[in-house]
This record gives C-alpha cells, sequence and structure tokens, in this order.
C-alpha cells in the first residue's frame, strides 16, 4: 500500500516492480508500518 496515489511513469514503474517481486520464488509478504495516513485525491 501507499500513501498518495502514484501517476503516470510513476504508477507504472511501482506496478511492474510489485509483479517481480511478487513473482519470485519464495516471496510471502510484506509488511511496514504506516506513516501517513492514504491520500486519494
Amino acid at each position: 500500500m501507499v500513501s498518495t496515489t502514484p501517476r503516470e511513469e510513476v504508477a507504472c514503474v511501482l506496478w511492474d516492480d510489485a509483479l517481480g517481486v511478487a513473482g519470485t520464488d519464495g516471496f510471502f509478504e510484506s509488511k511496514r508500518s504506516r506513516i501517513q495516513d492514504p491520500d486519494f485525491t
């Protein structure tokens, strides 16, 4: 989860990276405490 909505090329890079991590053999989950509330503006 990200706190702010990524736009344009940044969103594409983030998606590609997420697919790469999720497709890695042995990957289970990633957790980190949120430091700010979501901003969907």
